[in-house]
């Protein structure tokens, strides 16, 4: 949970420290300030979800809370693709502040490999779901053939 919550603070405040430093492409420390922004709103939204339905004995799954959530996580995965545009398009960025092609290093690459880290994570996410479903199929496959 503290993970959560402390990437997007992260990257809120990382993009406000350094909004003005990015000459480059002024996008990305907004990128981080609104996309920070918004994964903390939506987690504190889907923690408080998980904490009103384990109250609950039913689960209501049409609450305005689930949808404006959900809208949340629309706007996120667009906003995301916009900032893989911003920051891949700028690689490597220059390290004279005087030139139009700066980015300070600190929210360029922060931008940049948390950006690359969530490719990172779907690989690992990809990996194991294909090793799981090998598994299962092989454990099915051995059950058959001692029957």
């Amino acid at each position: 949970m503290v993970i959560l919550l402390a990437i997007p603070l992260t990257m809120i405040i990382l993009g406000a420290i350094y909004k003005d430093q990015c000459p480059v492409q002024r996008l990305i420390p907004i990128y981080l300030i609104v996309s920070g922004s918004c994964y903390l709103v939506k987690n504190l939204i889907d923690l408080c979800i998980r904490y009103k339905s384990s109250d609950e004995e039913e689960q209501h799954g049409h609450t305005p809370m689930n949808s404006f959530s959900r809208l949340l996580g629309c706007f996120l995965f667009g906003f995301f693709i916009a900032g893989n545009v911003w920051i891949y398009s700028n690689y490597p960025p220059s390290s004279d502040e005087t030139s139009p092609m700066y980015c300070h290093p600190v929210v360029y690459y922060f931008a940049f490999w948390i950006t690359t880290l969530v490719y990172i994570f779907c690989a690992l996410s990809c990996l194991c779901i294909c090793c799981t479903a090998l598994g299962a199929a092989a454990t099915a496959s051995a059950g058959e053939g001692s029957q």
